[in-house]
């Protein structure tokens, strides 16, 4: 069973049946409405203690009348649902049925709902989740109106306000490193985050490569010692001059590990050729040593069909190019 097979299983169990495909919709995202829900300064609209012995039936009634009241149930039924296990973290549009129960099944365990509904035009949110001692139902209204608002507030803040908020995120717990790379991922992607900014973000998200760095970054990443960052800095970065591509070359001639091999990183050394019965194959291939084709080993860089990036890198042409035959120079390395 797929990964969405499971899920529309899951939400039939739950009584709701999935309406159409699924879909990018025109509404924030399930983790920015979460915050509404999961947010340090949240206040609960119902908190319903988790010791009752119908804590079920009673989270469904008290979810069912507030959903009502605002309007997220609207004409056909048909509203946006979020629920722990959806790791697509996409909505997904679905419609109460017969026997519906949305506390027993979304969530880790019967009484212990994480879900979170949303209105078609996003406007409006009712989301449940578990606390240390009750389950708290949390209904929000006009979240478009509250969007621009905490835009505007942010944009009106001073330098003093904008540098204690940034203090202020770290006195906490420190975020993990998979939070760092997300951060990293968004800041490397959006247009707006500043030269200066971006050109420190290559090292934790690959997506900071493409974006023309300043130079001594490029020097920088031309001269990592992981192999992968040397071969895609050399391959996006557009502005990359003679010299560094001088110490490209040089680099990847002794893999930023003191050995001799110019395509193969340090844990990936190439396969010693078979030799005639009498002779003993060397050691070590030297560096030029010819091999009949190019190696799946060696990184995109030395398979460039644009003769410059393999010459350069790793003292070889392209074996083929379209309309024409290439020679090896000097032997070939890869």
């Amino acid at each position: 069973m797929s990964g969405g097979d499971e899920l529309v299983e899951l939400l039939g169990r739950a009584g709701l049946e999935v309406v159409g495909e699924r879909r990018v919709e025109e509404v924030p995202p399930p983790p920015a409405v979460w915050r509404h829900v999961i947010g340090s300064e949240v206040e609960p609209t119902v908190a319903v203690a988790d010791d009752r012995p119908d804590l079920v039936a009673e989270l469904n009634a008290r979810w069912h009348r507030l959903a009502s009241d605002a309007g997220i149930l609207g004409g056909d039924g048909v509203f946006l649902i979020d629920f722990s296990g959806n790791k697509g973290r996409s909505w997904m549009r679905v419609r109460l049925t017969d026997g519906w129960d949305l506390a027993g099944v979304l969530g880790p365990r019967p009484g212990q709902p994480e879900f979170l509904t949303l209105s078609l035009d996003g406007d409006t949110m009712v989301g449940a989740t578990a606390e240390e001692y009750a389950v708290w139902l949390v209904a929000v209204d006009r979240l478009g109106e509250r969007r621009e608002e905490a835009a505007r507030a942010a944009g009106a803040e001073t330098p003093e306000e904008q540098a204690a908020a940034w203090v202020s995120l770290f006195e906490g717990p420190k975020p993990l490193g998979k939070l760092l790379d997300a951060w990293a991922d968004g800041l490397s992607l959006n247009p707006a985050t500043p030269k200066e900014l971006r050109s420190k973000l290559w090292e934790r998200s690959h997506y900071g490569m493409y974006s023309a760095l300043p130079t001594e970054a490029v020097d920088a990443a031309l001269a990592h010692p992981d192999w992968q960052v040397r071969s895609r800095a050399a391959e996006v970065q557009p502005n990359i001059t003679p010299e560094q591509w001088s110490r490209v070359s040089s680099v990847s001639r002794t893999n930023g590990n003191g050995g001799s091999s110019p395509c193969w990183p340090p844990s990936v050394g190439p396969k010693s050729p078979r030799t005639p019965a009498g002779r003993s194959p060397p050691t070590r291939p030297p560096a030029c040593a010819p091999r009949p084709s190019v190696s799946r080993d060696c990184p995109p860089l030395c398979r460039s069909p644009w003769p410059p990036i393999p010459t350069a890198v790793c003292g070889t042409r392209p074996a083929s190019l379209p309309g024409r035959t290439s020679t090896p120079r000097h032997g070939t390395g890869c």
